[in-house]
């Protein structure tokens, strides 16, 4: 099977449920989204400033928890609650990436549900634009009322252009970079269709906006590339 393989639901949407998924999404994901690793990388980096003994660090949507262990390896006396709604991307991440680190909590649940303990840090890495739009206000208000006072928001999101001809230029090279990292071209039409509805990004400045509205006066851009962006947003 192709480490990319790409599975659809009956109705034809992307599902990360499916178990092929969990074991070809780290590679998937490196061939799909410029600076992925550049991404955890920075997240790590920034993570330093927040994060000390007896600190709490939620990564929210943590797929195979590769970036918890990371973080987890880094600061062994900080306790990482690692979150995602799919059971399967939970295991693996039990059977690899976190397996024997003590201070990991895996937890397969809903984080528009889910009731935050207090916090330094929180990490949504390309998580929110896969939650429905209209619930991702309460969310990051939730978010921001489960951090310290100086604690932060990591937020890394597929956003989209403000200009539907930048859009086009932005799209086009994107596809370009999935061709160029071995994504086959009916898989990278497919997929895209199949994320209608599944996945739906928002400007950059639909996304400050609606970071400033949940409280986090403080909010820095801290990657761009094209239809991607990070921010950092501090309580």
């Amino acid at each position: 099977m192709n480490r990319d393989a790409l599975v659809l639901e009956p109705d034809g949407k992307w599902s990360f449920g499916q178990a092929q998924v969990a074991s070809n999404f780290d590679a998937h994901i490196e061939n799909s989204v410029p600076l992925y690793r550049h991404s955890h990388d920075l997240i790590c980096a920034f993570a330093e400033f927040f994060l000390s003994d007896g600190s709490l660090c939620y990564d929210l949507g943590c797929a195979t928890g590769r970036l918890s262990a990371r973080l987890a390896a880094r600061h062994q006396q900080a306790a990482i609650k690692a979150i995602d709604i799919e059971s399967r991307m939970i295991a693996h991440a039990d059977a690899t990436h976190c397996k024997a680190l003590a201070n990991v909590e895996l937890l397969t649940a809903d984080i528009t549900q889910f009731e935050f303990v207090p916090a330094d840090l929180m990490i949504a890495c390309y998580t929110l634009q896969f939650i429905k739009p209209r619930l991702r206000a309460t969310l990051l208000h939730k978010i921001y009322h489960g951090l310290h006072r100086g604690g932060a928001l990591l937020l890394f999101e597929k956003v989209i252009a403000a200009d539907a001809a930048l859009q086009e230029m932005a799209t086009l090279i994107h596809t370009n970079f999935k061709l160029a990292h071995g994504c086959p071209p009916e898989q990278v039409i497919t997929k895209a269709n199949s994320l209608r509805g599944v996945q739906q990004p928002l400007t950059a400045s639909a996304n400050k906006k609606l970071l400033r509205a949940a409280g986090f006066s403080r909010v820095f851009t801290v990657m761009k590339y094209l239809c991607f962006e990070g921010y950092l947003a501090i309580k």
